[in-house]
């Protein structure tokens, strides 16, 4: 039996607010857990989601991060959830384990209360490495950020009682792989598919009016509910990657892509469904011995189109502040010191 407590914070401020708990934000970690080797493992608490946590790793090994675990539709952070790990046990010459996670989000949230399941397999058969990801979840807040927490419909407990928020969806299922082709040499790659219920935007507040949380609406279509609710509309797409790593003495270097695909939808408004990208980065890194690692990195994203990102993109400058409504190309180049201890 253990207890883990774990935060982040970027530039002296907490890495993903909650406007619920401002000092604290979402934790990473919070959580008891009982383990057991002939039973499995439950954790109780605040957690990462595998979707979140396993991409951002394969990301990290290929110098694409964020535009792999930061996109989709996707949560990434949970608040009240239980989790079970599976023993892992012999199939096919090879070692499989499987876990079960579900949150109840934010339970002042009575009218339209929040459910979410998430189901990761990893098969490990000699070099390769396999590993599977569905999530589906129901009335989190709708969103195209994969790092993002599941909560309720809206950030505010207020809304807990709302009969006029509607109802959402969203999820994903996504296969990731590796294999290891010498002792120096990793490949990977993921393909992740992604759904959403799309969410009318309703103004559930007057004077002035507030909107809720809503998901790829049709503005346009002001003969709905005259003028004080707008469609939104279901939305799926499919996104990719693949990248490598490979060390040599105390060089690492790695490399990678990430295809954010166009979405199918039947919105007759363009909210970013015909948009794509693709995404390019490579990164070195020196070890220097004592803890300390010099690294750069650089990439470059280029978008199909001039206008609103991709769906899977959560906000119009979602990849390293590239915003395709002003620029179809861009790049970027980093160089830092890592210092561990």
């Amino acid at each position: 039996m253990g207890a883990v407590i774990s935060q982040r914070w970027r530039n002296g401020e907490i890495d993903v607010p909650n406007m619920g708990s401002s000092w604290t934000g979402y934790w990473y970690k919070k959580l008891i857990a009982l383990n057991h080797d002939d039973f499995g493992k439950w954790q109780i608490g605040h957690m990462m989601t595998q979707a979140w946590s396993r991409s951002d790793a394969m990301g990290n090994d290929s110098s694409l991060s964020g535009p792999l675990s930061a996109t989709g539709a996707g949560y990434g952070m949970l608040t009240n959830a239980i989790r079970y790990t599976a023993p892992t046990v012999d199939v096919a010459k090879g070692t499989m384990t499987l876990e079960f996670t579900y949150d109840r989000g934010n339970r002042n949230f009575k009218v339209h209360t929040p459910h979410f399941l998430e189901v990761y397999g990893q098969y490990k058969q000699g070099n390769w490495l396999f590993e599977g990801i569905y999530q589906t979840t129901r009335n989190g807040t709708p969103t195209a950020w994969g790092q993002g927490p599941f909560r309720g419909l809206t950030p505010f407990n207020a809304d807990g009682n709302n009969p006029d928020l509607v109802e959402a969806s969203q999820g994903i299922t996504m296969l990731m792989a590796r294999y290891e082709l010498d002792k120096a040499t990793e490949l990977m790659g993921a393909v992740r598919r992604n759904t959403w219920s799309g969410v009318d935007a309703v103004a559930v507040t007057t004077n002035p009016a507030g909107w809720n949380n809503m998901f790829n609406v049709d503005w346009s279509d002001v003969t709905y509910a005259d003028g004080k609710k707008f469609p939104g509309y279901g939305a799926n797409s499919v996104d990719l990657m693949l990248g490598f790593k490979h060390v040599s003495g105390r060089w690492t270097t790695m490399g990678g892509l990430v295809y954010l695909g166009a979405a199918s939808t039947d919105n007759p408004s363009e909210r970013g469904q015909s948009n794509s990208s693709l995404v390019g980065g490579f990164g070195m890194e020196y070890d220097l011995g004592n803890k300390v690692k010099l690294t750069f990195q650089t990439g470059a994203v280029h978008y199909a189109r001039l206008g609103l990102t991709p769906m899977s993109l959560g906000s119009n400058e979602g990849l390293n502040y590239s915003d395709s409504r002003i620029t179809r190309d861009s790049n970027w180049y980093t160089a830092g010191v890592v210092w561990g201890f």
